[in-house]
């Protein structure tokens, strides 16, 4: 049975940003050793040439690829026969009826014939490498396979489970559920374990017109992971996979801090500073028409003009329309400055790989004598990596808002930010 760990918002204290621990954002590389990397698919152990890796902590879904030697994959006769021996990495992935196919493409679409992947990696120098040798970097499944003979070469490509949500429909209409409940049903139904911070917030048309609600009325339903980051959006929280383990957490949850330093593990630093969605500047009303009680419904999240900077030149977002109260709507207009504000400060950097990078962490920048030396959500983490390169790694962070955004009006919401009503 899969363990759903609920935790509550109010417990997350050394889980958030801005207290969680710092640690090293790289490891000094051993010196006698280069990077090493194999996949198992299906238990077949595949010797890696190059590939890359890319983690994604938010609602999109995190991707793979990588190459193999032909004759490695495919069986040590392969590049003279123009076969594929069955009994190879190779030829037990594509399940070979006729043994002078020679592989072009494969798709496994249907979700109980995909095959699951896993890439390890780090420094050993032992020739018959094993999983066991290495650190696991990435859990998914195989989504396509292409190969070429003359070049001696295997393609593989796949993505994290979390596509088994956005490949499945439900007609569920999660009646008298809280969003946590909602989260771990669905996480349950197709065997993930899951971490949910748990919000207490009801979703389902018991609660009548006034509460936000998904009923799903096309033939083939809703695709689970729309549901998810509709949630997720909704509450101001991301969703993503690691392996079978679901996450729905704050924008703010970080397990620890990565830090990097300019002149010290920063290769390459670039970073954006866009004035247009600073928190201090944005605004975003909600309007909304309770048609049972024949009322409007108004509520702004963010900066009113009169308490905007020298010039009041606040940037006003406007949305019509959206069913909910008038709690709700503020949390969705809460959630709605949080995503915006988070692009005001924007950073890539280029480091070494190193297993201790996770997407589960966030990012201090340190050294740039700028408002930049901040801590960012880490909102990807991509690794390259090759025999002859090494181990390279970019990360992106987005800035999550000191202290959220300021308080405005009457605390209806966890930050204390939304003023509107009736």
């Amino acid at each position: 049975m899969p363990e759903i760990t609920i935790i509550s918002e109010s417990s997350l204290k050394k889980q958030k940003l801005e207290d969680a621990e710092v640690v090293p954002g790289t490891f000094p590389i051993p010196g006698a050793t280069k990077p090493r990397f194999i996949a198992t698919i299906d238990d077949n152990i595949w010797p890696l040439v190059q590939g890359s890796i890319e983690q994604l902590g938010t609602s999109l879904t995190g991707v793979f690829n990588f190459d193999c030697i032909y004759s490695q994959v495919a069986g040590r006769n392969s590049l003279l026969t123009g076969q594929v021996e069955k009994d190879s990495p190779l030829g037990k992935l594509i399940a070979i009826s006729d043994p002078n196919k020679i592989l072009d493409e494969l798709e496994s679409t249907p979700l109980e014939a995909r095959h699951r992947c896993k890439i390890f990696g780090g420094y050993s120098d032992k020739e018959d490498l094993k999983p066991e040798d290495l650190d696991m970097l990435f859990d998914g499944f195989v989504d396509k396979v292409s190969g070429s003979i003359i070049n001696n070469t295997v393609s593989v490509q796949g993505k994290d489970p979390s596509v088994i949500f956005a490949e499945t429909f439900t007609h569920a209409q999660f009646r008298n559920q809280t969003i946590t409940e909602v989260v771990a049903e669905i996480a349950t139904r197709y065997g993930f374990s899951a971490l949910i911070v748990d919000n207490g917030m009801p979703i389902g048309d018991v609660y009548d017109y006034e509460r936000i609600n998904f009923e799903f009325q096309s033939s083939q339903g809703i695709n689970n992971w729309e549901i998810l980051s509709k949630l997720a959006d909704y509450m101001g929280y991301r969703v993503f996979c690691i392996g079978l383990k679901l996450f729905f957490v704050p924008i703010e949850f970080a397990e620890k801090v990565m830090a990097f330093t300019l002149g010290d593990n920063i290769q390459d630093l670039d970073f954006d500073k866009n004035f247009s969605v600073g928190a201090s500047r944005i605004s975003v009303q909600l309007l909304s028409i309770n048609l049972k009680r024949k009322e409007n419904i108004g509520v702004t999240a963010g900066q009113p003009r009169s308490e905007s900077g020298a010039k009041g030149d606040v940037i006003s977002f406007t949305f019509t329309n959206i069913q909910g109260d008038a709690e709700q709507l503020g949390i969705l207009a809460e959630s709605m400055v949080l995503k915006l504000a988070q692009l005001e400060f924007v950073c890539s950097i280029s480091s070494v790989g190193y297993i201790g990078q996770s997407i589960l962490y966030g990012l201090e920048v340190r050294g740039t004598g700028s408002d930049f030396d901040r801590r960012y959500q880490l909102a990807k983490l991509k690794w390259d990596f090759s025999q002859d390169q090494g181990w390279h790694a970019e990360l992106v962070g987005l800035s999550v808002p000191e202290g959220a955004v300021a308080s405005l009006g009457k605390k209806r919401t966890r930050y204390g930010i939304t003023s509107g009503g009736r």
